[in-house]
């Protein structure tokens, strides 16, 4: 009897054996899946971010037009580097500048705190450049903990020979 219960003793250890190499198969095979996944969504992303490049070349392009077209050649170059200086010393950032169909014509987005925001879009409306804003959108939003907004501006400049004395 002792040979049957050797052979019992060696089935329940092959038994045993098996059972624990199935559970870390399934486990790999549930790690392998979640990875999958993880670069399927990766994947989707760069297809989107590769979908939107046409688009983003032609606004650059419509951009790159509308500051070589611009009266006297510099009239949108001259408004974004002011704006700029005038976003920089107000603590908002310029995350978005967008040509629009028309050559004189851009979307600008601003970010940053309420009343700086504020402060920058009504130093805008005073550069040496002509321009008439329109906020088109004022969407709060918050980065690191603190309340922030996100405006868009349509931006028209005017024509240069309007410019304003500073």
């Amino acid at each position: 009897m002792s040979g049957e219960r050797a052979a019992a003793f060696a089935a329940v250890v092959v038994l045993a054996a098996c059972i624990t190499g199935y559970g870390a198969s399934e486990r790999r095979i549930g790690e392998l899946g979640a990875a999958n996944e993880a670069a399927a969504s990766a994947l989707a992303a760069d297809a989107a971010a590769l979908a939107a490049r046409p688009a983003l070349l032609a606004s650059a392009t419509r951009l790159r037009a509308a500051l070589v077209s611009a009266p006297r050649g510099g009239g949108a170059a001259a408004f974004l580097r002011d704006a700029a200086r005038a976003a920089g010393a107000r603590r908002t950032t310029i995350a978005l500048i967008a040509a629009a169909t028309k050559p004189s014509t851009f979307t600008l987005g601003l970010e940053g705190r309420y009343a700086d925001v504020l402060a920058t879009i009504r130093s805008l409306s005073r550069l040496q450049v002509p321009a008439a804003l329109t906020v088109s959108a004022l969407t709060r939003t918050s980065a690191a903990g603190s309340a922030t907004v996100a405006a868009t501006l349509q931006v028209e400049l005017g024509p240069q020979d309007a410019t304003r004395p500073r």
